[in-house]
């Protein structure tokens, strides 16, 4: 392997990582306003 294949998977993998956790973020913050909004 090349090391701008290495560098490329890396870059990838790290792309697809960042996206689950904003993705995770972005539905816990949803639940949790909802949460507020029935509880209020």
């Amino acid at each position: 392997m090349k090391l701008w294949q290495i560098w490329g998977i890396i870059l990838i993998v790290a792309g697809a990582y960042l996206l689950l956790c904003s993705e995770m973020d972005y539905r816990a913050a949803r639940i949790e306003r909802c949460a507020v909004v029935h509880c209020a």
